[in-house]
């Protein structure tokens, strides 16, 4: 991750194994490299989106449920307020001033002398109080919106809690856990701080043997905690990316006292560390005297003391030679794709005592073996170099396009996985690269593109890499992919290489695809 000119390592700091990106989608294939962050980030803003949208249909329901009868008129959240009459619903008031204690319109009755008093008019007694108006009934209590359960007057239920039932309310990670993806409205309380990154931060609790990312990809909505912070948060969406548990959304964070993160964290040096699994996902990791067992760009993989490999992800590192010793003061154990990774965020800052004395010598890469005609059964064959611990690349002749051979490649992951032309081809600012090569996809369950990255003059700096729009096609021939790009200013080298994708759904877990005759052409 050579026939006529090189082609390379393509790992930059944006295409990581543990990043943001992974092969793999919903129909067809989603192939994912460096613009799996920015895709974190658009889901993260389509998650905003769809929650206005759902405020914006409350309120839509408040207004039509805290509208009342046209005899009333609200001026206030309706927690025990008595609607202001306006005009009653019921019986009319008098239109005679009164109550009509005294009917003057026939007292005294002059007509009838014996009527000298109207006794039936004396006192009005179905006026003399308005038992309609006195207290209207109807209205004294507002039952519809006393608590307008469907607006946002007493207590909007629809928003206060705008999420699926049982995941409100305050708690631990293990609570948290189990609520679905989407909005929620839980409060992780008393957490300690293990590990802080430049975009987020990482709890643990105890309540699980997992801890619990806090990721914002549009930056903090409060100041950064510190390492040992012991604090409440209150999470407002909680999403998943690339099979990596995280909080998208937060806000209302308070240090409640200190906690001992180092007391929490998983050591690397002991026997458990190669069964490190989903079970740890998000555990604060250090580690001792770890060999690298292979590293370029940002990723690579560790040897661990008491056996086994674990992928190695580094962001923004300098090279680390195959070889070299290290230390880790602290990392994150975070999940990208199908695999689990010893995660350094902050780049180099995160390891301690780095020895290179062990480091093995740097491999020589030509041309002469683009065509894989030399024979030998390393992995990978001569002139190439692989990026991705999931990939296999071996020499056969089972299946050639030129000469007698060609290189099988068989990946067993979901992520990103490349074959590296190792040869650094000298290029020109302006000037176009091309490059191609012959590729036999039978297997419906993989893809191929061909890349390219440039180099500053070091062979070190990788300026950026560019991926061709046309990826493999199953068949049962041989078919020539080749993409052109103009050569960027500041560059030295390019490098060619094929990125490899798996293909849903659903992914089978393995995929072969032949490639042969690599060719970088540079004018």
């Amino acid at each position: 991750m050579r026939h006529c000119l090189a082609v390379t390592l393509a790992l930059t700091s944006a295409a990581c194994v543990a990043c943001g990106g992974g092969g793999g989608g919903s129909a067809g294939f989603l192939p994912t490299d460096a613009a799996s962050e920015t895709a974190r980030s658009a889901n993260f803003e389509t998650q905003q989106g769809a929650e206005a949208g759902n405020a914006a249909a409350d309120s839509s329901a408040d207004a039509a449920a805290s509208t009342d009868s046209a005899a009333t008129a609200e001026v206030a959240p309706d927690a025990g307020i008595v609607d202001v009459t306006v005009a009653d619903e019921g019986t009319p008031p008098d239109t005679q001033p009164g109550p009509d204690a005294e009917d003057v319109a026939t007292l005294p009755d002059i007509a009838d002398t014996a009527d000298a008093q109207d006794t039936a008019d004396a006192k009005d007694t179905a006026d003399a109080k308005d038992t309609a108006d006195a207290k209207d009934t109807a209205d004294s209590t507002d039952t519809v919106d006393v608590s307008d359960t469907a607006g946002a007057d007493a207590k909007d239920a629809a928003q206060v809690v705008d999420v699926v039932a049982g995941c409100t309310g305050a708690g631990d990670i293990k609570g948290l856990l189990a609520c679905p993806v989407g909005p929620v409205d839980y409060a992780l309380q008393n957490v300690t701080v293990t590990y802080v990154g430049p975009s987020g931060f990482f709890v643990y609790d105890g309540s699980t043997t997992r801890g619990m990312l806090l990721y914002f990809a549009a930056g903090w909505p409060f100041p950064k905690p510190k390492v040992n912070d012991q604090i409440s948060v209150h999470c407002s969406a909680y999403a998943t990316f690339n099979g990596q548990q995280e909080v998208t959304a937060a806000d209302d964070l308070a240090t409640v006292g200190v906690g001992d993160a180092a007391s929490s964290a998983l050591h690397l040096n002991t026997a458990g560390a190669s069964v490190l699994n989903e079970d740890h996902e998000s555990r604060l990791l250090i580690g001792k005297a770890l060999t690298v067992k292979q590293f370029a760009g940002n990723d690579g993989a560790i040897s661990l003391p008491n056996g086994g490999d674990v992928v190695l992800r580094i962001d923004d590192a300098n090279t680390l030679c195959p070889g070299a010793v290290i230390d880790i003061k602290a990392a994150a154990w975070t999940q990208y794709g199908t695999d689990h990774r010893v995660h350094l965020q902050n780049g180099m800052a995160d390891l301690g005592t780095v020895n290179i004395s062990k480091c093995t010598a740097p491999t020589s890469y030509d041309q002469s073996n683009w065509g894989f005609e030399e024979v030998d059964p390393s992995d990978p064959p001569p002139d190439f170099l692989k990026v991705g611990a999931a990939l296999k690349a071996v020499r056969t002749t089972a299946q050639f396009h030129g000469g007698k051979a060609s290189a099988q490649l068989t990946w067993t992951s979901a992520d990103n996985q490349d074959l590296v032309a190792g040869a650094f081809v000298p290029v020109i600012a302006g000037n176009k690269v091309t490059v191609s090569a012959w590729v036999l996809d039978s297997d419906p369950a993989g893809k191929l593109r061909v890349s390219m990255s440039f180099y500053k003059a070091d062979k070190a700096t990788v300026l950026s890499s560019q991926f061709s729009g046309s990826y493999s096609a199953d068949g049962a021939t041989w078919v020539q992919l080749s993409y052109s790009f103009t050569v960027p200013a500041d560059a030295a080298f390019v490098r060619g290489f094929v990125r490899l994708y798996d293909v849903t759904p659903p992914w089978v877990g393995t995929a072969t695809i032949y490639v042969d005759d690599f060719l970088v052409t540079a004018l």
